[in-house]
């Protein structure tokens, strides 16, 4: 899934389990970056708090989104590959 005005974005209508909110790029979606951003960046945050935080991110990123997950940042690209997802 992107933000609503991304290349690729895609609806989520449809989809039971699935957050409608995401069709305009709030809710899950900038959680998800905010908890990558921890994992990745969190230089204050202690080591158990940064893999929490990835745990997390991917529980939102597998359970929430409809589409497969992309960015046009290609940093986020590559923290989504690193976390395997």
């Amino acid at each position: 899934h992107c933000e609503h005005d991304d290349p690729g974005h895609t609806a989520c209508k449809g989809f039971d389990n699935m957050d409608v909110s995401l069709d305009t790029g709030s809710g899950h979606a900038r959680a998800a970056l905010y908890l990558i951003w921890v994992y990745k960046y969190g230089i204050y945050d202690p080591p158990a708090i940064k893999e929490q935080a990835k745990i997390t991110a991917q529980s939102i990123l597998k359970s929430r989104f409809c589409s497969p997950i992309k960015h046009s940042n290609p940093l986020v690209q590559a923290a989504l590959k690193e976390m395997g997802l």
